[in-house]
């Protein structure tokens, strides 16, 4: 189920007593409630629309009560929540804006200069290192700040590390 409601004069119930079936609507594709699922709200004032998972068709549209131009968005999951959904979301929120300050970068360096390349750009922890073919060679993953990137590649360049690749992170947990 999908509700509108908007506090605090337009409660859900006195939403669902005044106006049945107009600020809420079952879902057409109920996700697994255990899982996660993506919901996007679009707000094009005074209209509303709702989407889950991915439905290219709203389960929800509805003109919205209030001139308010400011507030919140709620997300309520029941009067037996324990609050773990709050900190699911609240920690893969913070897992993508950690990401968009870092990217991955990937190198091959000879072990003869990894040490160089490890204090050019020591990861978060550390670098992940493989071992390639060729026994005199490494593969090199590690996460580097994304205002960095650009003279860090150079530098690892200039060292003679070959094959050097940026990759956007969109989301960790660190």
């Amino acid at each position: 189920m999908v509700q509108y409601v908007s506090h605090p004069q337009h409660t859900w119930s006195r939403l669902r007593e005044e106006h049945t079936d107009e600020y809420e609507n079952p879902l057409p594709h109920p996700p697994d409630p255990d899982e996660f699922f993506k919901a996007r709200i679009v707000v094009s004032k005074p209209e509303i629309r709702v989407y889950v998972g991915d439905d290219t068709e709203p389960c929800l549209v509805v003109s919205e009560l209030t001139d308010r131009t400011g507030g919140r968005v709620g997300l309520w999951m029941g009067n037996g929540s324990d609050g773990s959904f709050a900190e699911l979301v609240i920690r893969r929120l913070e897992g993508v804006v950690i990401a968009r300050s870092y990217s991955l970068l990937e190198y091959n360096v000879s072990r003869a200069k990894l040490a160089d390349a490890e204090a050019l750009a020591p990861g978060y922890h550390s670098p992940t290192v493989t071992s390639l073919e060729d026994a005199d060679w490494c593969a090199v993953r590690v996460m580097v700040p994304r205002k960095q990137v650009s003279h860090v590649m150079d530098q690892l360049e200039q060292l003679g590390a070959t094959a050097v690749l940026e990759t956007k992170i969109l989301n960790c947990r660190l």
